[in-house]
């Protein structure tokens, strides 16, 4: 072509690699046959939906054998697939490479921010639960809301639900851990220059954090107060019982 003066010498390679490039060779032979396997894979879900609707419209026998005839085309389709399985053999050699090398299990879920904590969870795996369980005023809604203000930063969207503490407190926590000022202070609104500087400077940036308290209605004596007609007499606190019977006064 740059015989020809057809195109320049530049031009003409740079379009032969364009060329080259768009032409399959056997280095992404794997890559074309997963492609080709994943869009077989749905082809075979579609051709299996419309035998199910066929069988659907005509209303013919059982219902309960329609429904186990194609409960087991779809688990056909499901064989086909690369098994899930791991024996015991794969496991044993993926773990003596890993000792041998040295190299550390990765983190089976999302970082808590805490080294102590992902060493022992492998982090934060989903649709599991955790439960976090310690005495009186040790510590634990100050960690959660320290374990949530990480995973709306590094992570996204967290919501937090409490039985117990407002939202506004809930975000006050979050702000005394980030400017690493006192609670307490922050809730009187009394700190020292320096803290309150430290203060204004984290509200701009959690105000950014996609993490969110759900509000909810809050027990009051005046709700838990219970009208004459249900009224039923139980064990009470001594502070519960006066407090609902200055109210009833």
């Amino acid at each position: 072509m740059a015989t020809q003066g057809s195109m320049g010498a530049g031009e003409a390679l740079v379009f032969l690699t364009g060329v080259n490039l768009m032409i399959p060779s056997s280095a992404f032979a794997s890559q074309y046959a997963g492609i080709v396997s994943r869009y077989a894979t749905f082809r075979r879900l579609i051709s299996a939906a419309q035998r199910i609707g066929e069988v659907g419209w005509r209303a013919v026998g059982d219902p309960d054998a329609a429904i186990a005839r194609s409960i087991a085309s779809l688990v056909a389709i499901r064989r086909g697939l690369p098994q899930d399985l791991i024996s015991p053999a794969e496991w044993a050699e993926s773990t003596h490479q890993a000792l041998e090398q040295g190299d550390p299990i990765a983190l089976l879920g999302l970082s808590i921010g805490l080294n102590v904590l992902d060493v022992a969870l492998l982090g934060l795996v989903p649709s599991e639960l955790y439960v976090l369980g310690a005495r009186t005023s040790a510590g634990k809604t100050t960690l959660m809301v320290q374990i949530a203000h990480h995973m709306a930063v590094n992570h996204g969207p967290v919501l937090v639900v409490s039985l117990e503490l407002k939202p506004e407190l809930l975000f006050d926590r979050i702000l005394a851990g980030v400017a690493n000022v006192s609670v307490n202070w922050l809730a009187l609104r009394t700190l020292h220059p320096d803290e309150r500087q430290r203060a204004f400077s984290s509200v701009k940036q959690l105000g950014d954090v996609p993490l969110s308290v759900l509000r909810r209605r809050y027990l009051t004596a005046e709700i838990a107060r219970p009208s004459a007609s249900h009224a039923r007499p139980g064990p009470a606190s001594g502070r519960t019982c006066r407090g609902l019977s200055q109210s009833t006064a």
